[in-house]
């Protein structure tokens, strides 16, 4: 049990410590890892959080991972959050196989969505990404991120295929995404541009037709 009924901030500071003293302790990792997670889903959207995950990612690496699923589930979070390797083939193939364990793990496949999404060549990942958000959505129809995290990939197919259609998509999850989220999330502040400048692509593609 972690630290039930405790603040996520406290949790953090204690495990932090105690893994930095034991960096070869595989649980004294984990808990740290946990912890940070808790405090970043508290700052989502934020720009706070990033402070929080410098280091996380590289401790968990240094002890011989056990074969756990939920350590290196929160291995594979803490490294995308940390490192935003957009379409890095590691991130992918790691994201994949965890989904191949645990289909409804819905925190992993919110950020593996974003990895399938912006490869380069892969046409099949990005449809699997859309298959993905779309999912994400339909269970979690009251969190904003699902709406940001669906017109995100609709952005992305609209820039590849030059489809109005897909302009549409996104422009209506954005949209959405406003109505629900906090006022201070940093995603916020940029969905209002990418409306607007999807609203320009959606009229180039018209007329390249």
């Amino acid at each position: 049990m972690i630290g039930k009924g405790a603040k996520p901030d406290a949790l953090l500071a204690k495990y932090k410590k105690q893994a930095q003293s034991h960096p070869q302790n595989t649980t004294m990792q984990f808990k740290r890892a946990y912890a940070t997670y808790c405090v970043i889903e508290e700052l989502h959207h934020k720009k706070e959080i990033r402070h929080q995950l410098e280091g996380v990612a590289e401790a968990m690496g240094l002890p011989v991972s056990p074969k756990s699923y939920q350590y290196n589930r929160m291995r594979y979070l803490m490294l995308v959050r940390h490192t935003r390797w957009s379409g890095n083939w590691f991130l992918v193939e790691f994201g994949k196989r965890l989904v191949k364990r645990n289909a409804k793990d819905w925190d992993v496949k919110y950020y593996l969505t974003y990895d399938l999404l912006n490869s380069q060549n892969e046409t099949d990942w990005k449809v699997t990404a859309i298959q993905y958000s779309r999912e994400i959505q339909k269970t979690f129809p009251n969190r904003s991120s699902s709406y940001w995290l669906l017109g995100w990939n609709y952005r992305i197919l609209s820039m590849d295929n030059h489809n109005p259609n897909f302009c549409d998509y996104a422009i209506t999850n954005f949209q959405k995404f406003m109505k629900m989220a906090p006022k201070d999330s940093e995603s916020r502040e940029q969905a209002p541009r990418l409306i607007g400048q999807l609203k320009k692509d959606k009229a180039r593609y018209l007329s390249e037709k």
